[in-house]
């Protein structure tokens, strides 16, 4: 694809920063062109990443985020492995997203009904998103591994 480029980092130590001001600055674009920015998260090492990365960034302002998870495990929020529960302790308590702008699993229901429900709250935002053209939702893939992470099956195909 053109226009694409790989970058890499030696260590996570150095991916971190990176990795945090090109969020920041595609949301900046996003709010400017959208008045919106969505975003898609996964767990793994990018959770302490983020969580420490992003909240250091000045004037960062995250009120107008949806943020959507690529993956999350049917357990409860405060397990370890619940992909929105570590991103909501360790990085959503630093940052001024409302828990409107978050998109989360029912851990109550079963994976059949939790997909589907998942599913029907991603296509609301689209339905929402699709009445006013002016938000329509940007999604710029970016692929981040640190050696030793472990990927997990997404709840949704």
């Amino acid at each position: 694809m053109s226009g694409r480029r790989v970058v890499v980092f030696s260590s996570a130590a150095e991916l971190g920063p990176a990795l945090a001001h090109l969020v920041a600055s595609r949301a900046d674009k996003a709010l400017l062109d959208h008045g919106q920015f969505s975003l898609g998260l996964s767990g793994g090492s990018l959770v302490s990443m983020l969580s420490k990365e992003l909240p250091a960034l000045p004037d960062l302002d995250c009120s107008h985020w949806l943020v959507v998870f690529c993956d999350d495990r049917l357990v409860p929020f405060d397990d370890g492995e619940n992909t929105y529960g570590l991103h909501k302790n360790q990085l959503f308590s630093k940052i001024n997203i409302p828990d409107s702008g978050v998109l989360a699993i029912d851990p109550s229901l079963s994976v059949q009904e939790c997909a589907e429900d998942y599913a029907r709250k991603l296509k609301e935002c689209w339905r929402v998103v699709k009445a006013r053209p002016y938000l329509q939702p940007e999604w710029s893939p970016a692929t981040v591994s640190c050696s030793g992470s472990q990927m997990n099956q997404p709840l949704l195909p």
